[in-house]
Parts: structure tokens; sequence; C-alpha cells
């Protein structure tokens, strides 16, 4: 029995340092961009709330189903922060944490297609469904020079 304890929680500190690897591959992923983008205080990118900043500082304005968002910088956050603050409020909180979910997600598809056209939906779906996998690929494009947004 305390073999399969073990063997539990060994897979659990395996997922744990996946995920970890994850995020701070995305981080630097970020912050390389921003980096090269010339913005201030790019370390952000290792911050909860504060990789959303400079994720919509990188973008600057995009596109979301037609609807364009000016001003990422502060929509990402505050959606994210959102998120957080209401997860407990229900039906309420769900949407609010499902159009957090899905405006991140139009965002990383987008700054894929600016560094590497073509590769969007397959880099987004990599990082919902093989957080590692999708962040390993995020961190391959950092260094790649963004396309101009038509």
């Amino acid at each position: 029995m305390a073999f399969i304890a073990g063997l539990g929680i060994g897979f659990i500190l395996l997922i744990g340092l996946l995920g970890l690897a994850a995020y701070i591959l995305m981080a630097l992923a970020l912050m390389t961009m921003a980096q090269r983008k010339g913005i201030e205080n790019a370390w952000l990118a290792f911050i909860p709330v504060g990789n959303m900043f400079i994720l919509g500082s990188i973008l600057g304005e995009f596109d979301l189903f037609g609807t364009k968002i000016e001003k990422p910088e502060m929509v990402l956050p505050i959606l994210s922060l959102a998120s957080f603050f209401f997860a407990g409020f229900g039906f309420v909180g769900s949407l609010i944490s499902l159009l957090s979910f899905v405006v991140s997600l139009v965002a990383y598809y987008q700054l894929v297609e600016r560094y590497k056209k073509g590769n969007g939906i397959l880099y987004v779906v990599l990082l919902v469904v093989l957080a590692p996998v999708g962040a390993w690929l995020f961190y391959s494009i950092r260094e790649n020079t963004p396309m101009t947004v038509e």
C-alpha cells in the first residue's frame, strides 16, 4: 500500500514539476519577446497577472472575433484578476473565468501568428493539452522577428 501511495505522490510531483517547467519556459519566452521590443520591466513575465500585462504589451492591439482590443496590456491583466476574484461566485464566476480563458487563448494565438505565421492553432492547442510541449514551442520562437499586423 505504501508503494502505491509513493507512486501517487511521485506522479503528483512529476505533474507539478512539468507545470513549473512550462510556466518558466513561457515566462522566458514572453520576457525575451518583451526585451526585444524594448518593453520596460520585462521580468513581469514571471509574475502571475504581470505575464498578462507583458503579453498585452507585446501584442499592442489585437483582434478578438472582429472587435479590436486597443489596450490589451490593461484588458488581459484585468480579466485575469477578475477571473481569480470571482472564481467562487457560481455561474457569474464561471463566465468570467471562461471569458478570461478565451481572450487569453486568442491573444496567445495572435502572438504566435506574429512570430511564426500559420502555427497559432497548433501552438495554442498544445499549450492547453500538453503545457510543457506548448511552452517549449513558444520558447522556440522567442527570438523570431515579429511580422507586422495587417
